[in-house]
């Protein structure tokens, strides 16, 4: 489960930074003044473009304000990145988590599952 999970964690953060760097761009401004505004060092700014740096909501949120964004522009389009198939990946592979549960937190889904519910669900 840990390497399907990362993955698509993975796919969001780079995602995410993509979209940053993109506006970024288009409002003509550098790293190290988002860096100042935001509260990071310009090598944070860098990793968050690059997706290596897991952006906090509050941080994501801060940034929207400065780049005059919606928070929802963050996330355009990746429901392409996110397809059905992965998803249903990330089920399978919770489907052996032999009693335990699990919490998962993936846009605005929050729901903890067991393996109980899991392998009753029909797809």
């Amino acid at each position: 489960m840990e390497d399907t999970l990362k993955k698509m964690l993975e796919s969001i953060e780079a995602h995410l930074g993509e979209k940053i760097r993109e506006r970024r761009l288009y409002l003509k401004l550098k790293q190290i003044d988002i860096a100042r505004r935001v509260g990071l060092s310009t090598q944070q700014i860098d990793n968050c473009e690059k997706g290596l740096y897991r952006i906090p909501a509050s941080r994501l949120y801060r940034l929207s304000k400065i780049l005059h964004v919606p928070i929802g522009f963050f996330y355009d389009g990746l429901e392409k990145e996110c397809s059905p198939s992965k998803a249903q990946g990330l089920v399978v592979t919770c489907a052996n988590l032999k009693g335990k549960k699990v919490k998962i937190e993936f846009l605005n889904l929050n729901v903890i599952l067991t393996d109980d519910e899991i392998l009753n669900e029909e797809f």
